[in-house]
């Protein structure tokens, strides 16, 4: 994470795009963060260890400094995904801000 950035509640969902992929989301916090609606979403690989995170959206890649999901083919529209986004965000099912291509 960023200087003096941190994340809230996280939530996962278990993809069914990718054995054994679980996204990650939570609401981050500091400077410009302030809102109820910053979240992030990261993937993480439990095959290959869960020490490397991969940056979703766009929030992620600006708050992050781990790898782009692009580079494993995770994106926003990744089965698990928005859905983990929705969870963090507290909100009925919509499309997700900040996707990265």
């Amino acid at each position: 994470m960023s200087p003096n950035v941190t994340i809230g509640n996280v939530y996962y969902v278990r993809s069914a795009d990718y054995d054994h992929v679980l996204f990650l989301s939570g609401d981050l916090e500091g400077a410009g963060l302030e809102g109820s609606d910053d979240i992030g979403v990261w993937a993480v690989d439990l095959a290959s260890g869960s020490d490397t995170f991969y940056e979703v959206n766009d929030l992620a890649a600006q708050n992050g400094g781990w790898i782009p999901g692009s580079n494993k083919g995770y994106s926003m529209t990744s089965d698990g995904a928005a859905e983990a986004f929705e969870c963090a965000a507290g909100a009925a099912p919509s499309s997700a801000p900040g996707a990265s291509a």
